[in-house]
């Protein structure tokens, strides 16, 4: 098979340009380096604020809509978002009884600090969690 190969960032954006969607794997197959090194490369791009999109069908670059195919491929990519997170309340959903039911174990255990590191993430979840609840009703 040989040796991984050296790929830039921009070689992997212009990959991305010319071939429209593409899969992780498929451009670690192109320029012959693992996926976590197609992935490195993604988060740079982002970084460098390229407008990167990854969605159930793959990478694509997409930096403004200006026809029909850019604003169907945006909204697919909306879509998949919302879905995403949608999901991942569902799976969140059980806690909110749970951080209820243990705020006295928190009381008793941990010091302050730690409850506040605690419920920094918990309120995070909760927001998540309204967010979605807000949206299921909206769609009803």
């Amino acid at each position: 098979m040989g040796r991984n190969q050296k790929v830039t960032s921009q070689e992997v954006f212009e990959e991305i340009k010319d071939r429209g969607t593409v899969t992780k794997s498929e451009l670690a197959d192109t320029f012959n380096v693992c996926p976590q090194t197609i992935c490195n490369k993604l988060k740079i791009l982002r970084k460098d604020g390229e407008k990167i999109i990854h969605d159930r069908d793959g990478i694509f670059y997409l930096d403004a809509i200006v026809d029909e195919e850019s604003l169907r491929r945006f909204q697919n990519y909306e879509k998949w978002v919302f879905e995403t997170l949608k999901g991942l309340a569902i799976c969140a959903k059980p806690t909110k009884q749970i951080w209820k039911d243990s705020s006295e174990y928190l009381k008793l255990n941990f010091d302050k600090a730690t409850r506040r590191q605690i419920k920094k993430y918990h309120l995070n979840q909760l927001r998540l969690l309204d967010y979605a609840e807000l949206e299921e009703e909206l769609e009803d």
